[in-house]
């Protein structure tokens, strides 16, 4: 079967199923399946948006076939969410932060020097 098609560039796990089907293998559904599912694309992009997202990718698999264009914007790796990355996010929100701050005390002591 040749794995994974390269040129799909989601649902690529949908695709590979059909084209086994379509080879004569028979696929079946786990009743108990024991796998381990991240939530946190769930988390960041919010449940519903990621939702759409497959039902989108569903219905184009159905309807029109392979996905080989992208429909959506899907950033693919668990390297996002490294601690290493997590821990810039938070110094990058710091300093937003502490910039907001500084600019509302510098804002509070303009105002206090013009009733001085």
């Amino acid at each position: 079967m040749g794995g994974f098609d390269e040129n799909v560039v989601h649902a690529e796990d949908h695709d590979l199923a059909r084209r086994l089907k379509e080879h004569g293998y028979e696929l079946t559904i786990l009743k108990e399946p024991k796998i381990t599912f991240s939530l946190r694309r769930l988390k960041r992009e919010g449940t519903l948006n990621v939702l759409r997202k497959y039902a989108k990718a569903t219905m184009h698999v159905f309807l029109k076939g392979p996905i080989t264009q992208e429909i959506f914007e899907y950033q693919m790796g668990g390297h996002l969410y490294t601690k290493e990355n997590q821990t810039k996010k938070r110094k990058a929100l710091f300093k937003k932060q502490l910039k907001l701050i500084h600019s509302k005390i510098e804002t509070y002591f303009k105002l206090l020097e013009r009733k001085l």
